[in-house]
């Protein structure tokens, strides 16, 4: 007797489309991430004396929480298959936040 799948092809395919975007949302958080450190770090060391504690509030609050947040929650969620929609959308929302805030700086730091 054989089992017939709880799931049709249709589910399957919503589950591979969640799961590839929780793999690419882990990848963009913690690749900026990454680099938004570095070159922190660079920006320091290279032009340190225009950058304020303020600065320095705005990127941990700003850019290193939220991807940090994105990071953190998107692989526990992969590796314990706890997906929902809302959460990638929160995901994508927190890049998004630590994206502009990166902008904002490097603006604010050439104005």
């Amino acid at each position: 007797m054989s089992k017939q799948s709880q799931f049709t092809d249709e589910e399957y395919q919503a589950l591979a489309e969640l799961m590839d975007s929780y793999n690419r949302t882990f990848a963009v958080s913690i690749s900026t991430l990454v680099i938004a450190v570095i070159g922190f770090i660079i920006a320091e060391t290279q032009i340190g004396y225009l950058i304020t504690p303020t600065i320095r509030w705005m990127f941990g609050l700003l850019v290193i929480l939220p991807l940090t947040i994105t990071s953190i929650g998107s692989k526990y969620d992969f590796n314990h298959l706890t997906f929902t929609m809302p959460k990638t959308i929160l995901y994508s929302v927190l890049n998004v936040v630590g994206l502009v805030s990166i902008m904002a700086i490097v603006i604010m730091l050439n104005g």
